[in-house]
């Protein structure tokens, strides 16, 4: 399916165990054939690797997030739909300590308190027999006696929105490139190796073909100069 997001139209598709995300001759790959869903932004899939044109892949230093919400029909994926969102109350909340921590019961609530971690503030605790949404004091003032996920959203709004364009900064930066007319560059880890290198694109009769740049390499440096 063809999906119009962040500047640019991407193809998404599962090709076998994984989910696959291309422009012009660039693919990203996930780790699993599985779009997610964000409590406060909606359905993303998890980007983990670069593909070249022989089908290698390369680790990206960071994960990236690509949220649309199309992915919720991506053809022969595992899509997690949200459920009906839960009412909590202040009360639902123990005094531990310094802080006040919440069971929870299902899967669906230790997913979405795992990815709305604030440390300290907010934090999934792992306990023996279950498992704990612990947030500070002072986030549990601020709380509405009834609350839900997206109150906790708009008391740290600033650190959640960084977070995202942080996780979605990759694919700004395609665009950008995009845009100009230039060779993407997209820092990568390389396997069995602690060297950096850079995964970009060779024009050659009009097609854009992706290509390696060695930490080493003359081209490697002037790129760390020009970032």
């Amino acid at each position: 399916m063809e999906i119009h997001k962040y500047g640019l139209t991407w193809e998404v598709s599962v090709k076998g165990p994984r989910i696959r995300l291309a422009n012009q001759g660039l693919s990203f790959i996930t780790p699993f054939p599985v779009v997610s869903y964000h409590p406060f932004w909606g359905y993303y899939v998890d980007i983990t690797c670069v593909q070249d044109i022989k089908g290698k892949h390369y680790l990206l230093p960071q994960p990236a997030m690509f949220y649309a919400e199309e992915l919720s029909e991506l053809p022969n994926a595992t899509v997690s739909h949200p459920s009906d969102e839960e009412i909590y109350t202040k009360q639902d909340f123990e005094a531990y300590g310094n802080e006040y921590r919440m069971s929870l019961y299902s899967d669906t609530e230790r997913a979405y308190c795992l990815l709305i971690e604030v440390p300290p503030k907010i934090q999934y605790i792992t306990g023996t027999r279950k498992d704990y949404l612990s947030i500070t004091k002072d986030v549990y003032d601020q709380l509405p006696n009834l609350w839900i996920m997206t109150d906790l959203y708009d008391i740290n709004k600033e650190y959640y929105d960084k977070k995202k364009q942080l996780e979605e900064s990759i694919w700004y930066e395609i665009a950008k490139y995009r845009a100009a007319g230039k060779p993407i560059k997209i820092p990568i880890e390389l396997q069995d190796s602690e060297a950096v290198a850079i995964y970009t694109e060779q024009i050659k009769y009009n097609i854009a073909l992706p290509i390696i740049q060695q930490r080493k390499t003359q081209y490697f440096e002037e790129i760390v100069r020009c970032r």
